[in-house]
């Protein structure tokens, strides 16, 4: 659930909504109807269709958190051990 902060600054910020900056950028283009610019880094491109369905979609983003967040402890995981290298 979207909190009224959130809602704001989808509101107004120019990256979400329907005027938002398309993949394709001031070409023509028929742009799927699911894709309304409510997610962060929706560009109108989805050419598997992933995002057709609203429960699926909801499922992916939430599992690309999740290996975002993995992501970000790998990298953390790989600059300690380099640093500690360096300091002797």
């Amino acid at each position: 659930m979207i909190s009224q902060a959130s809602a704001c600054v989808c509101y107004c910020s120019p990256w979400y909504g329907e005027e938002r900056p398309k993949w394709l950028g001031p070409i023509q283009y028929s742009y799927p109807s699911y894709l309304r610019g409510g997610a962060p880094g929706d560009y109108a491109y989805d050419p598997l269709q992933l995002a057709e369905d609203s429960a699926a979609f909801d499922k992916y983003f939430e599992y690309e958190l999740l290996h975002a967040r993995w992501a970000m402890l790998g990298a953390l995981g790989a600059i300690i051990p380099g640093a500690k290298l360096l300091d002797q």
